[in-house]
């Protein structure tokens, strides 16, 4: 609960699929590459016709443009793929984690999100 407003929430942001972080052409680049990977990914492909993809990567977007706290460490792309990957198996697809992780370029962390 934000009684104070300390969070300034992206819902209240304007977002377009085009440009999700706004006139920063260089910011759109590297989150449509980051955000990509998760749709390529083939471990998690194995759910796309289970679970809306759309929904996991447009999140993706959102969240590299507007969220700092899962940089180098974390990248966001790995946080959606795991959160992507949780429901999928919430669902009954089988998805490994080890499989997808390692698909990915960004280096997603064995252990995380």
């Amino acid at each position: 609960v934000d009684r104070g407003n300390y969070c300034d929430h992206p819902a209240n942001k304007e977002y377009s699929r085009l440009l999700p972080c706004g006139n920063n052409y260089r910011l759109n680049e590297a989150a449509w590459v980051a955000c990509q990977e998760i749709v390529e990914n083939q471990e998690l492909f194995k759910c796309h016709e289970t679970l809306n993809m759309n929904i996991f990567y447009e999140a993706c977007l959102a969240d590299f443009c507007n969220i700092d706290v899962l940089t180098e460490e974390y990248p966001v792309a790995c946080a959606t793929a795991s959160a992507y990957s949780k429901q999928c198996q919430i669902l009954g697809v089988v998805i490994r984690d080890d499989i997808w992780r390692s698909e990915m370029r960004v280096g997603c962390p064995a252990t995380g999100v």
